[in-house]
């Protein structure tokens, strides 16, 4: 399983289909129905169909953060690094606490080997979530890649 689909499995089940209160109700209940429909088809491998109901999603709640971030990974998956990107700063734009969205923004980078441009994507998600082991790995990772051993060492000894 590819780093993506690690990122997407693991925040794919946080945005399991719930309304926004601030939402009118016939809208909530096809908003919920699409995420449904996105969700089942991310779990059937259909990333397309998924990025599609994500995509309708973000058309009727585009201030909620966590939709962009998904819409982001789900276009990350199906290799539209553009899009995907777009998507995860407009996330970041609504929340800039998410570390989740710097952490895929730096993914990106990794893959295309901006791995300077990554390590300070790693370090704005650590420092949004200092204890979040999968953040640190992946900024000690970039850390090494780059041959800052001690920088990567003291990173990793937040693990601890």
């Amino acid at each position: 399983m590819g780093l993506w689909q690690l990122t997407v499995l693991a925040v794919v089940t946080a945005f399991a289909p719930v309304a926004g209160a601030a939402e009118e109700a016939p809208q909530a209940d096809e908003r919920a129905r699409v995420l449904e429909l996105g969700w089942r088809a991310y779990q059937e491998g259909d990333i397309a169909a998924a990025r599609a109901a994500y995509q309708q999603a973000v058309e009727w709640s585009p201030h909620d953060a966590s939709l962009w971030y998904d819409l982001g990974c789900l276009h990350a998956l199906n290799h539209n690094v553009e899009q995907a990107r777009l998507a995860l700063q407009r996330a970041l734009e609504l929340n800039p606490r998410l570390a989740n969205a710097y952490d895929a923004l730096g993914q990106l980078e990794d893959l295309e080997g901006s791995l300077a441009i990554a390590s300070t994507l790693y370090a704005q998600a650590v420092q949004t979530e200092p204890m979040n082991a999968k953040l640190l790995r992946h900024l000690a990772g970039a850390q090494l890649r780059r041959g800052e051993t001690p920088a990567a060492r003291a990173t990793l000894l937040h693990l601890l």
